[in-house]
């Protein structure tokens, strides 16, 4: 960053905040530091008055005429992903935190750009019906639009010169708690895998609706590890008559979420995710557990609140 920081165009423009992007205070340090209060006339409120950059601020997940998220985003979040179980992870939480509007979310629609290994791109991206179509495919079909990327992925090669540091393929080391993670669980360097660009935006209207969200989160947690199996099969395994819950869909739901109870789990759409969220959320049935076993609710958790 030296060389940039000292360019006489653009040096002005660049702040090096020494805290690790895996923290999420460091971005609470971003917001505190008023690093972003120069966009406060470009990004209007709920009520269209100029957004307050705050810590304080909780925004309820209303996304319908909702001027601060039906406007461009004058924000785009950049991150280099390393190649192991941290790099999923925080993509993860931060494509989850798009449906009830936490972290950086609660004042914008912020586009996303990740560099990530190519492995890992096929897997995010995978439609409905592909091999390598998982959880986090689905999560990101149902929430984002996929953007043109503005360079082809050999644009990145060879992988030394365009990344740092280059002995590390993962990235800098996790710090947690004072200790660094080793990173010995990385299946392969990601100059053997390839690196590639990702570009995202969230959907202006979402189709997981924030009150079903949770539901939703549950059932691609639950269904997934039967991905192999019928939709019908794979609920059978929630809760004894789960699956009268397609039924139900297939009778009350839009012709675009009904479900053929004998379709495999990894050829559901994000109107059958949505459809089948929504009916499961009202199924009496339900099992009472759905969040105790499961990720705690977004309302307790202080993560999600990032």
């Amino acid at each position: 960053t030296q060389p940039l920081q000292a360019d006489p165009e653009f040096g002005h423009k660049l702040t090096v905040i020494p805290k690790s992007a895996y923290f999420w205070p460091s971005y609470d340090d971003i917001l505190n530091g008023g690093h972003l209060d120069h966009l406060k006339d470009r990004i209007q409120s709920s009520t269209g008055e100029p957004t307050s950059f705050s810590t304080e601020v909780y925004k309820e997940p209303v996304f319908a005429n909702d001027p601060s998220w039906t406007a461009d985003s004058p924000l785009l979040f950049v991150a280099q992903l390393p190649s192991s179980v941290y790099g999923d992870q925080l993509y993860a939480q931060i494509i989850f935190a798009i449906a009830t509007r936490r972290w950086l979310f609660r004042f914008t629609r912020m586009r996303l750009a990740f560099t990530m290994n190519m492995n890992m791109l096929s897997r995010v991206t995978a439609p409905p019906g592909d091999s390598k179509y998982t959880r986090v495919s689905a999560v990101t079909n149902c929430l984002t639009n996929v953007l043109p990327t503005p360079l082809p992925p050999h644009f990145l090669e060879p992988y030394a010169s365009h990344f740092y540091p280059f002995r590390q393929p993962v990235g800098a080391r996790l710090l947690l708690s004072g200790r660094a993670i080793p990173n010995s669980n990385v299946p392969a360097a990601s100059t053997k895998l390839g690196i590639g660009w990702l570009m995202l935006e969230p959907k202006a209207v979402v189709q997981i609706e924030p009150e079903t969200f949770e539901v939703f989160e549950y059932l691609t947690r639950m269904l997934f590890v039967l991905r192999g199996q019928s939709v019908e099969a794979a609920m059978k395994r929630i809760a004894p008559g789960a699956e009268n819950v397609i039924n139900m869909l297939n009778t009350r739901g839009a012709p675009e979420e009904h479900i053929d109870p004998a379709q495999t789990v990894t050829t559901l759409t994000t109107s059958q995710w949505a459809g089948l969220s929504r009916m499961f959320k009202l199924w009496p049935f339900k099992p009472d557990v759905l969040f105790e076993t499961g990720r705690a609710s977004t309302r307790q958790s202080s993560a999600s609140e990032r």
